[in-house]
């Protein structure tokens, strides 16, 4: 029996870590240092307007793609999944997802195959430190627009140099075994 990665149509195998975060205009608290007793201040703002990115980065490389929408569904999952095909469409894409009602597709692309994370398991999905490493600068800022926010964002993404999402990304305990199995 051959294993499920072994394919003579692909010269390439990634593995990408894949999640969505929403960005809103509800600023978001963080911690401060303050004194014993005294509860943080600074200004912050209520409004609920908001929007989704969805990401996937390359563990091996840092190489990502980010694509925004306005909520969070089935049709747009399945969009991006179409839309990370396409761009790596030379190499057999191993996803790692959580387990969202979102994420279960009847159609999807045959370059692309999924392995679920564990249920309530946000920290086996190394995307999520790449949200936590773009909201730690959001952390107390307000933006009276959502266009402002989304500059923010996007300036953001932009400027994050490739290392950085290798870093954030690359647990050894992933990379390891792909290395000694696929001389990646």
């Amino acid at each position: 029996m051959k294993p499920i990665f072994e394919s003579s149509k692909y010269k390439k195998i990634r593995l990408l870590a894949q999640d969505e975060s929403r960005f809103g205009l509800m600023t978001v608290k963080r911690r401060k240092i303050t004194l014993k007793g005294v509860k943080p201040e600074g200004l912050y703002n209520t409004d609920r307007e908001n929007f989704w990115i969805y990401g996937a980065t390359d563990v091996n490389t840092g190489k990502s793609l980010f694509w925004e929408f306005n909520s969070l569904s089935k049709a747009n999952f399945s969009f991006f999944v179409d839309q990370v095909s396409k761009e790596y469409s030379d190499s057999l894409n191993i996803m790692l997802i959580d387990n969202s009602k979102t994420h279960f597709l009847d159609n999807y692309p045959d370059n692309i195959v999924f392995i679920n994370t564990e249920p309530y398991s946000p920290e086996l999905n190394p995307e999520e430190r790449v949200w936590g490493y773009f909201k730690e600068s959001l952390g107390y800022k307000v933006f009276d627009e959502i266009d402002s926010l989304r500059a923010f964002v996007y300036d953001k993404i932009k400027n994050t140099p490739r290392k950085i999402f290798k870093s954030l990304t690359s647990y050894p305990y992933i990379l390891e075994p792909l290395h000694a199995l696929y001389q990646i």
